[in-house]
């Protein structure tokens, strides 16, 4: 559901031969997602192509759609699929999208994408820039967390999870910059602080294994693709590691 949709429609559109929007804004969507099972949703069976028919494949249409707004937007998203029903919440979503294009004529401008929300209670801001189109393509946002709460996600980590997390919380304040030029390889460049604070961690079996007051992390260059990391600077302050070994020689974080 929404408030209000308002889509204006570019003259240029007659000479181009194909459409172009000027600006397209959206109030107060609201949209409620339910995760009934693995990779299954409530809108599961609206995606799913009927018996005997075949997916149409044509050629993409040109088109251009820009200055794309979303005010004081909302999510529920109700996690069903687990063994203890969980419920997340965005609120305040606001998002910003210069323009969505397949028609170079008009790609060749820096822009400033920007999104914020609360997600759980958490704000969570990205915004950067954006060149597309070039040969020499570059993408750089921001992303800063602040008191993000690390158990209550610690519920998707995929099979067995090898800890049990009794309390955290993260920050982030991070530069991204992904670049991409002819005849060389992806590059992802990641650099600023990670914060780490009021960890609490116990093995499979219940017993302390980690706890930290705070833990700080300033990467002055990393290289994600090549998971390479310089870091300029490393603390940590009230760590306290609790580890044993057993008489086979396995350690208690490994059982």
């Amino acid at each position: 559901s929404f408030s209000s949709v308002q889509v204006s429609v570019s003259p240029k559109s007659i000479f181009r031969f194909a459409p172009i929007v000027a600006e397209a804004r959206i109030s107060s969507p609201y949209i409620h997602v339910v995760r009934t099972a693995a990779n299954t949703y409530n809108f599961s069976d609206l995606l799913e192509t009927k018996k005997g028919e075949k997916e149409k494949k044509g050629k993409t249409p040109r088109f251009s759609v820009n200055n794309i707004t979303i005010d004081n937007g909302s999510i529920d998203f109700i996690d069903q699929a687990l063994p203890a029903e969980k419920k997340h919440t965005l609120r305040r979503i606001e998002v910003g999208v210069p323009f969505v294009s397949n028609i170079s004529y008009l790609a060749d401008r820096y822009v400033q994408p920007r999104f914020s929300a609360l997600i759980n209670g958490s704000p969570l801001n990205l915004a950067g820039k954006l060149k597309p189109f070039v040969q020499g393509a570059e993408t750089s946002f921001s992303v800063n967390l602040r008191d993000l709460s690390l158990p209550y996600y610690f519920s998707y980590y995929p099979g067995t999870p090898p800890v049990q997390m009794d309390s955290g919380r993260l920050s982030t304040n991070l530069e991204i910059v992904h670049r991409i030029a002819g005849g060389k390889n992806p590059e992802l460049e990641v650099k600023g602080n990670i914060i780490l604070a009021d960890i609490s961690m116990r093995d499979r079996n219940g017993a302390p294994l980690l706890s930290l007051g705070r833990g700080e992390a300033r990467i002055s260059r990393g290289e994600a693709m090549a998971r390479e990391f310089a870091l300029s600077n490393l603390s940590a302050n009230a760590l306290e590691i609790y580890l044993s070994r057993d008489k086979t020689g396995i350690w208690n974080y490994q059982r």
